[in-house]
């Protein structure tokens, strides 16, 4: 894992900020993701429309697809 990655562990993170990790277009298909993906990390719910990720559990999240992947 990158420096970068470790250092920022125990933060919170919004929506554009995960799919900017995910190489997404849109931070709308996070939406998607979250509906149709069960492994996929649950946000903490601030209010109606404001969810965020702990960033740790979104790059483990990533890592064990890349696990997936090589199987």
């Amino acid at each position: 894992m990158e420096a970068g990655l470790s250092k920022m562990s125990n933060d919170f993170i919004g929506q554009r900020d995960v799919a900017n990790i995910l190489s997404l277009k849109s931070h709308r298909l996070v939406e998607k993701i979250l509906k149709n993906d069960e492994t996929f990390p649950k946000p903490i719910v601030i209010s109606e429309r404001v969810k965020r990720w702990r960033h740790e559990d979104i790059i483990n999240w990533v890592n064990s697809k890349f696990d997936e992947a090589k199987k």
